[in-house]
């Protein structure tokens, strides 16, 4: 994610489509992982990039897309 929480961050993906939704994959090495929290950042998602929030600060994280 980005530097600062709550800013908009970008997931390059090779879907070759729009996808409808993203999903976080719990990391469990991490030991805030269970309590963050993504969601769309507003940004009309393309068939080659989503945009995203998260509420946490230089996070790693995994996300499924479909």
């Amino acid at each position: 994610t980005g530097v600062l929480a709550n800013v908009e961050f970008i997931v390059s993906h090779g879907l070759a489509r729009i996808p409808q939704n993203s999903i976080l994959v719990v990391d469990d090495t991490q030991s805030s992982a269970a309590y963050l929290q993504i969601r769309p950042s507003g940004t009309v998602w393309t068939d080659t990039q989503v945009f995203l929030h998260c509420d946490t600060a230089n996070a790693r994280l995994k996300i499924k897309l479909w």
